[in-house]
């Protein structure tokens, strides 16, 4: 081949190189602003939306769906930090609604609940290792009182006014013996039924075993 076409084929390549280098060097400075100007609308938009928002003037909830009206389950538990359920929405085996708190071993602690006697009547229970220690509540007759116990119901203070207004105050030693009854021959009140909460039927002083396997 003559050195003169070489040079020459040589000289046409450089010369292709150099225009398509040009052409990359275009390409590159459009896409490098085309991205400037895409970001620079994103940010205003996104400004503008967030400004709207604020303003009450754009509303999300067509779109997320807004807040649910209602949510329904047949058992609610709440989870701490260590993920040991220390809180649970339950109902008992009357079918009556009750919500528990627990310490981190998952013992009952506190109850508010409905009691089955009466037909379902309001209360607030306290617990202990023992088992039930107090309770606020109102009984079947209509009554409302209030109950300190000792462990496993051993020395008890019962306050209560029925109905009808008339008040009650019964105070018993551990061995069961009253020492104090207003108005004279006022007896103790007969504990709640199904206490502590739990819907199984045998109920021990830290609840049912199914709350534990929870």
């Amino acid at each position: 081949m003559p050195d003169g076409l070489g040079d020459e084929r040589l000289e046409r390549l450089e010369k292709e190189l150099e225009r398509v280098k040009r052409e990359a060097d275009r390409a590159n400075a459009s896409a490098r602003t085309l991205g400037a100007v895409l970001a620079v609308a994103l940010l205003g938009a996104g400004g503008w939306l967030a400004t709207m928002y604020s303003q009450g003037k754009l509303r999300l909830e067509p779109i997320t769906g807004g807040v649910a009206e209602a949510v329904e389950a047949k058992e609610f538990g709440f989870y701490n930090r260590d993920n040991t359920r220390v809180f649970l929405i339950d109902d008992d085996k009357f079918g009556h609604p009750e919500l528990i708190l627990m310490d981190l071993k998952k013992k009952y602690k506190m109850g508010l609940k409905v009691w089955a006697d009466g037909g379902g009547t309001p209360g607030l229970a306290f617990y202990d290792d023992s088992g039930l220690r107090g309770h606020l509540r109102m009984n079947g007759e209509g009554a409302s009182l209030l109950k300190l116990m000792g462990p496993h119901d051993k020395g008890s203070i019962l306050l209560s006014v029925s109905e009808e207004g008339d008040p009650r105050l019964v105070v018993t030693d551990k061995a069961g013996k009253v020492l104090l009854a207003v108005p004279e021959g006022a007896r103790d009140e007969k504990p709640p039924p199904q206490y502590p909460p739990g819907r199984a039927p045998g109920v021990g002083a830290q609840g049912p075993p199914a709350a534990e396997k929870r």
